[in-house]
């Protein structure tokens, strides 16, 4: 078993103040109240993984530091797969996932063409600041399978427009307490023939003989 980490890049959608990127923000905020909601948008590219690995788990971390107006402390927070594999992290608003191209719906709240919430796995906010943690590894193999290891991803409240609480994590900007993903995985092995045998240990065993022959050992 090997490991990998890499840091993603991120930016939030602030309905507020719609045509604004946060891309550069030691922060992402998400926060559930309408009028005023925020969602994290992560972006993790694992093309360093090798060919033809194997990922057997994956985990992101994100480590929550602040509240948005009252306590989310109990609350689920979810990410899920961002269908639009092209948003960029600084040009990404309310309003569009890149320079003159709309969400589906703003805040890429459109379930057909901005988002897959059927892919949601979320977390509990615990009792007191510190990291939290999403087992990731449908959506990091869905990655690795269709978006050329680039997994986008979506952080929203579970539950809209319930309460005014939402959290802020520290952004790959912050400098230290920053996202991460982790994937397990296997390297992938030799996966060649050799021609004529249905036995390779018999076979490998005759060549070693015959070797010794031809050197007269």
């Amino acid at each position: 078993m090997s490991s990998l980490t890499v840091n993603p890049t991120s930016n939030y959608l602030r309905e507020d103040t719609a045509t604004s990127n946060y891309n550069g923000n030691s922060a992402i905020w998400a926060f559930d109240y309408a009028g005023y909601r925020c969602y994290g948008l992560l972006k993790c590219d694992m093309t360093s993984l090798p060919a033809g690995a194997t990922v057997s788990a994956a985990t992101l971390g994100l480590y929550w530091y602040g509240n948005y107006d009252g306590s989310p402390v109990g609350r689920t927070f979810n990410v899920c797969k961002v269908r639009r594999s092209d948003w960029s992290e600084s040009q990404s608003t309310w309003n569009l996932f890149k320079t003159s191209n709309n969400w589906g719906t703003a805040g890429a709240l459109n379930t057909s063409t901005d988002i897959d919430t059927s892919t949601a796995v979320g977390s509990v906010v615990p009792a007191s600041f510190g990291w939290m943690t999403w087992s990731t590894l449908s959506l990091v193999n869905d990655a690795i399978t269709n978006t050329g290891k680039i997994l986008n991803l979506k952080l929203y409240d579970s539950v809209e427009n319930s309460t005014d609480a939402g959290c802020k994590f520290y952004s790959i900007h912050n400098g230290s307490l920053i996202p991460y993903l982790t994937l397990t995985y296997t390297a992938s092995g030799w996966s060649g023939t050799v021609e004529g045998t249905v036995n390779p240990a018999a076979y490998i065993g005759s060549l070693v003989a015959n070797i010794s022959k031809i050197n007269g050992t």
